[in-house]
């Protein structure tokens, strides 16, 4: 979380805001995207499409809120330049292959979102 702070006055000396939060509850991080976006009067958010299945998950409820109840905000999620494409792995049953057993990670984890401004909306990184 530090580093997006020092690149958040990096940008703030370039006029380019940048918006850094932390969110514990994973299944209202979409929820709380698509209130900030309204808050911004923002209709569009770009990100970089992520492998792991509960990111997925979260960005297609990012899609579908932002298509709900007339908010009108469009969220594009892109490919980024991978060997792998993000659900072209599966096991020979087909479901998605899954980390488990990871004890290193804390009891309550913290999410991070940082939001930048574009020409055509605000991108999520």
């Amino acid at each position: 979380m530090l580093h997006l702070k020092k690149h958040q006055a990096d940008f703030r000396e370039m006029s380019i805001p940048l918006f850094v939060t932390s969110h514990r509850l994973r299944k209202e991080i979409p929820g709380r995207v698509i209130s900030l976006l309204q808050e911004w009067k923002a209709s569009r958010v770009f990100a970089d499409m992520e492998y792991e299945v509960d990111e997925l998950r979260r960005d297609i409820s990012v899609t579908t809120l932002g298509r709900e109840n007339g908010a009108g905000i469009e969220a594009k999620f892109v490919a980024d330049k991978l060997i792998v494409e993000p659900l072209s792995l599966a096991t020979n049953s087909g479901t998605q292959y899954a980390a488990s057993g990871c004890d290193h990670f804390p009891s309550k984890p913290t999410y991070e979102m940082s939001y930048r401004s574009t020409a055509h909306g605000l991108r999520v990184g």
